[in-house]
């Protein structure tokens, strides 16, 4: 079995949830409760408790990058140092203490500011004792150069040199499949400016194919592109969603991004039983995400109309816990 957390699920930048959209929420909240519901806290405890619906905060969350992977056997493969390595390293001091027993093992898709931006904020680098295993298909100079760097003047305060866990950049193959944490790791390139790997994990029968910041030319969609093989019949397929198909196709062409259709698209050329759409725009609120996906699964029921098989479409969130290959 694979569980697989979100940590963060933004691309290009956090984003914050402002003070236009907590007011918003709030009018909602309070136009849809009754007397009854106000008259305490207890009251309004219970109401928001029964409004399953009903947040008071980013659903989707804001955090960039951070996706944690754990096999049944105990290994572990954190993909990118996004703002959701922050929340992440903070939950594993919490559950395994300052220092863990086990190495925190990062594999790298690309170098692009909101993958390595939590890299500074990585509490578990500060602790003696914590061992944080870096690699990816870049290679380990580009990858330290690009961690390491961000912490100089007069990018950080605090030097390098302050984080006293062994942080290390072992050397992992480009171009083929390697093990590591238990897992077999099939790296593979993505169109995306300056190079990005996508990774499929796979562990005891259980597979999962990770393929963010990623452009495909919708030409390609046929069976014998590259991508279905990477793909083929994975329990499920984490995708790059971060515009519509019409931002895609009339504004953002080149861009390194593609869209929650080319993902059914994919997925259904791939036999690929899940998806969850990741890599939000920062632009989109709750209600355009929930847009994104509504327009994903009417595009899914449409193909699955015309014979295809059901595949389950849901946008992921920060926090989000899902287990494949149970």
């Amino acid at each position: 079995m694979i569980t697989v957390t979100f940590w963060g699920t933004r691309g290009s930048i956090p984003t914050a949830f402002d003070s236009a959209a907590q007011h918003e929420t709030l009018i909602s909240a309070l136009a849809q409760a009754g007397p009854d519901d106000v008259g305490s806290r207890a009251a309004a405890e219970a109401y928001l408790a029964r409004a399953g619906g009903l947040h008071l905060h980013q659903r989707y969350g804001g955090d960039t990058t951070c996706v944690e992977f754990q096999n049944s056997g105990g290994g572990r493969i954190i993909i990118d140092f996004g703002s959701g390595a922050r929340r992440f390293g903070g939950a594993a001091i919490g559950e395994d203490g300052p220092v863990s027993g086990r190495p925190f093992s990062f594999l790298m898709t690309h170098m692009h500011w909101d993958h390595v931006q939590g890299f500074p904020f990585f509490a578990p680098c500060f602790i003696p004792g914590n061992e944080i295993r870096i690699s990816g298909g870049h290679g380990s100079a580009a990858l330290k150069d690009a961690l390491f760097g961000q912490m100089k003047p007069p990018y950080f305060p605090v030097p390098v040199e302050a984080m006293r866990a062994d942080i290390s950049f072992p050397k992992v193959p480009a171009d083929e499949p390697f093990e590591l944490e238990g897992f077999q790791v099939t790296p593979f390139l993505l169109r995306h400016g300056d190079g990005s790997y996508g990774y499929r994990l796979e562990f005891d029968g259980a597979s999962v194919v990770f393929a963010s910041d990623a452009e495909h030319d919708l030409n390609d969609l046929v069976p014998e592109y590259a991508y279905v093989k990477w793909t083929k019949g994975a329990d499920l397929l984490i995708f790059d969603a971060q515009y519509s198909l019409a931002d895609l196709v009339l504004h953002k062409e080149d861009w390194g991004h593609s869209s929650g259709l080319v993902a059914v698209d994919l997925a259904h050329l791939a036999d690929v039983k899940q998806v969850l759409l990741t890599h939000h725009n920062p632009s989109a609120s709750d209600e355009d995400i929930d847009g994104i996906a509504q327009q994903t699964l009417e595009y899914e029921e449409m193909l699955r109309d015309g014979g295809a098989s059901a595949i389950d479409v849901r946008a992921a969130f920060d926090g989000l816990k899902v287990e494949v290959g149970l």
